[in-house]
């Protein structure tokens, strides 16, 4: 099969918006560089060709000679840890995002998320589509996230993750996950339904202690009974603290322990000059290691909350190549 013939215009567009190409399932999407290393943790053969910007599993890349022949120096889940190539891609793109956020900073009304969405040019669906949406769900029905690109109302289904306190549904929960972080407070009004939905997709290194849920039988969705927690009682996992922060209040992760421990609760006007404050989160941080530890514990907290990494780097004054070799 031809390559060029059959991406068309897809790879500059790919190109200029700082993007990969990533051939799955037939069809052509778009990732960025700074997702492979979640990619990986699933698809660990999943091949990157840094010098063609795009992504494949092995069956579909063999389909184009031109990408074939150049396998055996692919990037890999194996691999990309001790790749300097890939290295310098990511540092290139991180050099772009941290220079586009610089640029755009000083914009009015303009929020990290705003600015960081720069490097998702190419999604269909803006954050604004999707809130608009969700506001105009009819009675009786759900909105399904599965793709945000085509989101569609729909009766609740048992093939797919019914969300029990707002009207949404999805058959994956990074989209899920990614449609209740767009709302305002959305990961401390609907708390619930994301433990619920980490329970039912099997997301690992989630702290459960009292809940009960049982996940419809759905190929590729394990069925997984979940017990009452045991009665002792134990403390707060630093993701319940920070959902059940009140008001104005933020934790103070500086000292926080490798499980989430030692951490205080204050006031943005109890805080000197040296304290980096998350701008999409309410944590606060005297020095990069901990602040970054504390988005460590958070389900692909570095990607979701990647604007603040970015911001706490700059506050730090870390260098881009400190992270891209940790």
């Amino acid at each position: 099969m031809d390559l060029s013939s059959f991406l068309g215009k897809k790879l500059k567009e790919a190109i200029d918006a700082h993007q990969l190409i990533y051939l799955y399932q037939n069809d052509i999407h778009f990732i960025r560089i700074i997702d492979l290393p979640k990619l990986w943790m699933s698809h660990q053969d999943l091949y990157y060709l840094p010098e063609d910007n795009i992504v494949g599993s092995l069956d579909t890349l063999v389909m184009f000679k031109t990408l074939a022949d150049k396998l055996d120096s692919a990037v890999t889940g194996y691999n990309y840890e001790q790749n300097q190539l890939f290295y310098k891609k990511l540092k290139e793109f991180d050099d772009w995002m941290i220079q586009t956020l610089k640029e755009n900073q000083h914009t009015p009304g303009q929020t990290v998320t705003d600015l960081v969405a720069v490097s998702h040019k190419n999604q269909k669906s803006s954050t604004q589509a999707i809130l608009d949406k969700l506001e105009k769900i009819p009675f009786g029905y759900y909105m399904d996230v599965s793709d945000v690109n085509k989101l569609k109302y729909l009766k609740g289904t048992a093939k797919k993750f019914v969300a029990p306190n707002i009207r949404i549904i999805s058959n994956n929960y990074d989209n899920f996950n990614y449609v209740i972080h767009l709302l305002p407070q959305g990961a401390t009004k609907y708390a619930e339904d994301l433990q619920k939905a980490q329970i039912y997709f099997n997301i690992k290194n989630v702290d459960v202690t009292s809940t009960g849920l049982l996940s419809k039988k759905e190929e590729g969705v394990p069925v997984k009974i979940v017990k009452q927690g045991t009665k002792y009682k134990r403390e707060p996992t630093f993701l319940q603290k920070l959902n059940a922060l009140p008001q104005n209040k933020y934790l103070d992760v500086s000292l926080m322990n490798n499980k989430g421990q030692a951490m205080s609760t204050i006031d943005k006007s109890q805080m000197s000059n040296d304290y980096y404050i998350a701008t999409d989160l309410n944590i606060v941080s005297n020095n990069y290691d901990h602040f970054m530890k504390a988005i460590n514990m958070i389900p692909n907290g570095t990607i979701k909350y990647e604007g603040d990494v970015v911001l706490a780097k700059m506050f730090f004054n870390i260098e881009s190549s400190e992270e891209s070799s940790s």
